[in-house]
């Protein structure tokens, strides 16, 4: 009897993903085992992987090396990044930072009316943007030894069935938009 209830709980954790997460009878369903699910970690986040994940965030930058030479970058770079675990880590930098820019932008849209620009709540969201993207700057320029660095905050999206049909590839320049123009940075001295 425990191997069938651990098993309904196995199953019934991938479900949790939109469009049957939203359903009353998977709550119905789902509700008396999600203490045992969260208990045994077996809710993955699998929102992540289907049914669709969304566009993905790079972090692209430009470099001025104390030579007068430029280098140009981006992370998550698969190529670069070895092993798989770091390229994750890279990743997860990079949706890190596009989620406090989301938060930024949902802070600066729900200012009523009326209301100062400078809430409480859309300080903290662009302290807390602003605090990420310098700690980015500074470990490039820490890592390269560049005297600057410029960088931007990219959204890559997939393209359409459709599209992929017709042939266009995934790296097709069309599925990039820049989001933000982060700055450039130097060198912070104490």
């Amino acid at each position: 009897m425990l191997i069938l209830l651990h098993l309904a709980a196995v199953i019934l954790a991938p479900l949790n993903v939109w469009p049957s997460g939203e359903s009353k009878l998977w709550h119905a369903v789902a509700t008396p085992f999600w203490p045992y699910i969260e208990a045994a970690d077996l809710n993955h986040g699998y929102r992540f992987f289907g049914p669709d994940p969304g566009p993905s965030h790079l972090v692209r930058y430009h470099l001025e090396m104390p030579d007068g030479t430029s280098r140009e970058g981006v992370f998550p770079n698969l190529a670069e990044e070895r092993p798989r675990l770091l390229y994750h880590r890279y990743f997860m930098l990079s949706e890190h930072l596009n989620g406090l820019y989301e938060g930024q932008m949902i802070a600066k849209s729900e200012s009523a009316p009326g209301q100062p620009e400078d809430s409480p709540q859309r300080r903290a969201a662009e302290l807390d943007y602003n605090a990420m993207v310098r700690s980015y700057a500074d470990e490039l320029l820490r890592r390269t030894g560049a005297k600057s660095v410029h960088m931007e905050l990219i959204e890559h999206d997939f393209p359409s069935p459709e599209e992929s049909l017709s042939g266009l590839r995934l790296d097709d320049k069309s599925l990039y938009r820049k989001l933000d123009d982060l700055g450039t940075f130097t060198e912070q001295k104490p």
